[in-house]
């Protein structure tokens, strides 16, 4: 496959970019494919030991943008969407090699979720997360669905009510990240991180994670299918339609 939304660096350790910096980085089916068959490539390669997910561009990710303006399409053209997002946060578990994400930059939303999603999780001193969307008029729903895994209640429901910007030392304490660096040696630290792999036996890797994954695996998918019914649900309805209006128009929503 010749990708377009990606850049590919293949090796011991192959380092999976997001390249749509002029677009936030935003998933759309197309990159969200893109992404899986790289991951399927370094799954089956056996010269891969690890992999590092990471970002082009001043963000990591703003969530999803295939339904940025869900007025223009249909129910099932959002629910598409959403057995793209699924599928994609579930190839990183699949994936027998262990995934590393590397945050430069501002993870929104759906790619606060890509955080989650992965392994291993280096992210840089400055950078932000949240899920914003109830700021904009929508609720938190698929983007948030996976971290009933790895959060608290209490953080969940303040990430989605209040949108507020937390920071990457506060995810480290909550376990979200397992390294916290100065921006410029992310990609060092990930780097270093996927070495240790190299001398690791590979079947006890693809053993542990297949445990780990199956271990969860159901109900993190049964969490990720629940919000993708309700996707329909907040786009089409009314208020879902007065949220885009308004932006449009520049003007404050009024939720009759």
């Amino acid at each position: 496959m010749e990708y377009e939304k990606i850049l590919v660096k293949k090796g011991t350790t192959y380092e999976i970019m997001m390249n749509t910096p002029e677009k936030e980085n935003r998933l759309t089916n197309k990159s969200m494919t893109e992404i899986m068959d790289a991951l399927s490539l370094a799954d089956s390669d056996p010269n891969c030991h690890a992999v590092i997910f990471c970002a082009a561009g001043d963000v990591f990710c703003f969530g999803g943008g295939q339904i940025a303006d869900h007025r223009k399409q249909t129910s099932l053209e959002v629910l598409e969407f959403g057995k793209y997002f699924i599928a994609l946060h579930t190839a990183f578990g699949r994936c027998s090699k262990p995934v590393i994400c590397a945050v430069e930059a501002e993870a929104i939303g759906g790619g606060f979720s890509l955080i989650e999603a992965c392994d291993l999780a280096v992210a840089a001193d400055d950078a932000l997360i949240s899920i914003c969307e109830m700021a904009g008029g929508l609720p938190p729903a698929m983007g948030s669905a996976g971290l009933f895994n790895e959060l608290p209640k209490k953080v969940i429901m303040e990430l989605g009510l209040l949108s507020r910007k937390f920071t990457a030392h506060e995810a480290l304490e909550w376990g979200l990240l397992n390294r916290v660096v100065p921006r410029d040696a992310v990609m060092d630290t990930a780097r270093k991180m996927a070495a240790e792999f190299e001398e690791k036996n590979p079947t006890s890797i693809a053993i542990f994670k297949e445990m780990i994954r199956r271990m969860g695996q159901n109900v993190y998918e049964q969490r990720m299918e629940t919000a993708e019914a309700l996707l329909v649900t907040a786009f089409k309805s009314p208020h879902g339609y007065e949220v885009l209006d308004a932006k449009e128009e520049n003007r404050k929503p009024r939720y009759e």
